[in-house]
């Protein structure tokens, strides 16, 4: 937060041309502000109908079959300590053993390798009878799948591009014809355990959802939520970055690594179980489903803002910075592009990115941002301790990031025992005898705190400043709730009211401890 207008694009600006920076050390044929050397990075994550192109549209296409006997989450429940990635998929692959072709050649050439996407369609190819693949079932699939940034123009790209797959899903024969790839049964196992679209199906399938939605409209949520992971993943920071981190695997193989080690299953369990309504009793509905499935795509997909600079040099021309890892929020008009203010709350507020909202004044009222952030960086000293807590409590708010956190830490097994239940639904009914009330969807104590950080400058008035906040944080908590807080503050002051005087008039609606709860029940009456 930023009491300065110009703060908060200068600072975007700069961390986001940082992250691309520190991203191209090694790649001294990209240029970041040249559009002609980042389109030949391309959009690696495209169906074009050959078979690298068709292993690319497994990763984003659900297979409840394949999605439902690989779930990491059955299996953490049936251990006590951590299940480790390898451990997990060796597992995986034990299960799919008998499904592979026994006694049949093997083969590294290209010609193989379609068995990679052809073969877990052909295990999963009874799930799709919820499908009339000769209907306009067809169009539904191909707008589904497109990533919720692609162009017309791509859009009409694609239009052929589902034949492979819609022929194998018609099929009622089996692949018995051609050498198979020599890791069929890992690759498999990791295209079950970690694509995309099986986590997004296995996420939605942990809500509670209405007997009356149909099997298909599932499929559809989860290959919504996977187009906007596939434009999370087309963008080309996310392929340099990912070509860096597995130099030796092809793209679509490098997606499916990522989100294994990153945990996608994790992470979306507790983002959409973030975005269903708590308020509500009642099983989620079709239209509820799918509301979650676009909220969460739409988040995904927020396009790259920009900021102009002026440049010292050419001024008739002003320096273009992309801003992606970092974004801006306030002071700019609504109409600029690069502003946006609703989707980027949108967004931030996901686990995905912008990482980072720098804003002014603008945001530290009204406004949430605590689903994922626990963490508030004060450019300059607020002047009241009225903005110091309306800061602070952007992120202090109802199941906040540190809460969740918190959670988790000291009930995990808790957690994960709760059977045929949203584990994140789990956790929050959690009993705690020693707290209660604002417990544990509020505040929950652990090693995991909102943060603060104060950046005064030397020889700014932001010393000063910061030490009279402090020292009127008692007055204001003691004005909280009043009409005319900052008049009552001063009066107040004026009288020399100390924080020990100020904790002295002080109403405390603290909750007794369990120790005083017992000690009240054997001698009040009702």
């Amino acid at each position: 937060f930023s009491s300065w207008s110009s703060t908060p694009p200068a600072v975007a600006s700069i961390l986001s041309y940082h992250a691309e920076h520190r991203l191209m050390q090694g790649h001294s044929s990209i240029v970041p502000n040249d559009p002609d050397s980042l389109r030949a990075i391309g959009s690696p994550l495209e169906y074009r109908g050959s078979n690298p192109q068709m292993t690319t549209l497994a990763l984003f296409w659900p297979m409840p079959h394949l999605a439902t006997m690989s779930d990491p989450l059955a299996l953490a429940r049936d251990h006590v300590d951590p299940v480790d990635t390898v451990s997990f998929e060796a597992t995986v692959v034990e299960r799919l053993q008998s499904t592979i072709p026994r006694g049949r050649e093997t083969s590294s050439a290209t010609g193989a390798q379609h068995f990679y996407w052809s073969w877990p369609m052909h295990i999963d190819r009874e799930q799709f009878d919820v499908f009339d693949f000769s209907s306009d079932d067809q169009g539904w699939l191909r707008n589904v799948l497109q990533s919720h940034h692609d162009s017309d123009a791509e859009a009409a790209d694609e239009a052929t591009s589902l034949d492979p797959f819609l022929t194998l899903a018609e099929s009622t024969t089996t692949l018995t014809d051609g050498r198979i790839p020599p890791d069929l049964v890992e690759v498999t196992a990791k295209l079950a355990a970690h694509s995309p679209a099986n986590c997004a199906w296995r996420s939605l399938k942990r809500l509670r959802i209405a007997p009356s939605v149909a099997e298909g409209d599932i499929w559809g949520a989860a290959a919504t939520i996977a187009s906007g992971l596939r434009s999370t993943f087309n963008r080309w920071q996310s392929a340099v970055l990912l070509r860096q981190l597995y130099p030796d695997l092809p793209y679509w193989r490098q997606v499916l690594q990522y989100c294994a080690d990153g945990n996608l299953q994790a992470v979306l369990d507790e983002y959409l179980g973030q975005l269903t309504p708590t308020h509500d009793s009642e099983p989620l509905d079709v239209d509820q489903i799918y509301a979650i499935a676009n909220s969460a795509a739409e988040a995904m997909s927020l396009r790259v803002g920009q900021s102009l600079s002026h440049d010292p040099i050419d001024e008739a021309d002003n320096i273009r910075f992309r801003t992606h890892l970092a974004v801006q929020y306030g002071g700019k008009s609504e109409s600029d592009e690069s502003f946006r203010p609703a989707h980027i709350r949108h967004a931030f507020n996901s686990p995905f990115w912008p990482f980072i909202v720098i804003s002014t004044s603008a945001g530290q009222e009204g406004i949430d941002f605590h689903p994922w952030c626990h963490h508030v960086v004060h450019w300059n000293t607020p002047s009241n301790p009225v903005d110091f807590e309306q800061r602070d409590g952007r992120v202090n708010r109802f199941r906040g990031h540190a809460v969740r956190r918190n959670l988790v830490e000291r009930h995990r097994i808790s957690i994960l025992g709760a059977r045929d239940v949203h584990p994140w639904t789990a956790a929050y009914a959690i009993p705690d005898e020693e707290l209660g009330g604002l417990v544990p969807d509020w505040i929950y104590s652990g090693s995991h705190k909102v943060i603060r950080e104060l950046m005064p400058y030397e020889l700014s008035v932001d010393g000063p400043r910061l030490e009279k906040s402090k020292a009127g944080v008692a007055l204001y908590r003691l004005a909280f709730g009043q009409p005319r807080q900052e008049d009552l503050i001063e009066l107040l002051q004026h009288r020399d009211v100390d924080a020990e005087a100020a904790a002295a008039m002080r109403l405390d609606l603290t909750p007794p401890s369990r120790e005083t709860n017992r000690g009240q029940s054997s001698t009040s009456t009702p």
